[in-house]
């Protein structure tokens, strides 16, 4: 029966979003963890930023493949295209566990307090995401505002330093050499 193959979906999206989101929530903590609050302090940076990304992610990421196939580079916007999907991947245990600890008005600090909030909205979350019409936009939603934090945690932790510049001391000043005469 076709709700039995529905329910069936629901539970597959369920349980692979709960395990990738156990996953990422106990092996990188603190960047979970500052991603969430960037999504539930900022949620209009988030938003902004997250349509910059997910428009202009796949339009550098062919950029950089295009050019890397001409120079013998192609490899990096194939690693791109990989970053980028599993970016969009996590956006949905992100935004999940977003919702759920601000719905529950419970500050992150330990990864006890953020299982059972993570569970609950994403109980609902995938249940919208079932849904025809309703689906397609949460998604949508959840992928602008994931990317968006995301991106706003991961930026300030790239530090592009340039090598120690050396100053030049001057030259010490050398007297000069007495001029030789010609006898």
């Amino acid at each position: 029966p076709r709700w039995l193959t529905t329910l069936l979906a629901w539970a597959q999206l369920l349980v692979g979003m709960f395990a990738l989101g156990l996953l990422w929530l106990s092996l990188f903590r603190g960047f979970a963890q500052r991603a969430m609050h960037t999504l539930r302090v900022r949620p209009g940076l988030s938003f902004g930023i997250g349509a910059a990304v997910l428009l202009g992610g796949p339009l550098a990421i062919a950029l950089v493949f295009v050019i890397g196939a001409l120079l013998g580079g192609a490899w990096l916007g194939l690693f791109g295209m990989s970053l980028y999907a599993m970016a969009v991947a996590l956006c949905f245990p992100l935004v999940a566990a977003a919702v759920g600890l601000t719905l529950t008005r419970r500050a992150p600090i330990g990864v006890a307090n953020v299982w059972w909030p993570f569970l609950g909205a994403l109980v609902v979350l995938t249940i919208l995401l079932q849904m025809p019409v309703v689906g397609p936009l949460v998604g949508l939603a959840c992928v602008t505002f994931g990317l968006g934090a995301i991106a706003v945690t991961l930026l300030p932790t790239l530090r592009f330093t340039h090598a120690p510049t050396v100053e030049s001391a001057p030259l010490p000043s050398t007297p000069a050499a007495p001029a030789r005469s010609a006898a």
